[in-house]
């Protein structure tokens, strides 16, 4: 049987076989991303598990120190990125907090969140496009 199909591909045109090596490295591919993808998931998963059960229970130096050894949690990496803008944020001892300077760092944090949690989903996101190109378009060559 294997001889006989490796016949039917020798004694193929041209075009069949550049079909079928596109079929082949398209199928590597998208397994390749569905490997890392699931691990990188499951990665996310753990870190994010450990990291929220260290902001439920710890203090928040113990929640610092935990999210910068979980950087495979979202969760982690969007939370520093406010402890950044938060730190930078800080006053002097003895300065007064104006509503004007609280409502501008509140804009600065939202603004950092925002730009974090966005980063983290683009970064889940790659690879998605190719996987969904192939998915929608393979049945109409075969694979």
């Amino acid at each position: 049987m294997g001889g006989e199909f490796l016949d039917l591909i020798s004694q193929a045109g041209l075009i069949v076989k550049l079909v079928l090596v596109t079929l082949f490295g398209a199928s590597i591919m998208s397994w390749a991303l569905i490997v890392y993808k699931w691990r990188a998931l499951r990665g996310g998963a753990e870190d994010t598990e450990a990291f929220l059960d260290a902001y439920r229970h710890d203090s928040l130096e113990a929640v610092f120190q935990a999210a910068g050894e979980l950087g495979r949690s979202s969760l982690a990496v969007i939370f520093l990125s406010g402890c950044e803008v938060m730190q930078r944020g800080a006053r002097p001892e003895g300065q007064k907090l104006t509503p004007e300077l609280a409502s501008d760092h509140e804009q600065k944090l939202s603004r950092a969140i925002q730009w974090s949690a966005r980063s983290e989903r683009q970064h889940a996101e790659r690879g998605l496009t190719f996987l969904a190109t192939v998915g929608s378009s393979a049945p109409f060559v075969g694979l």
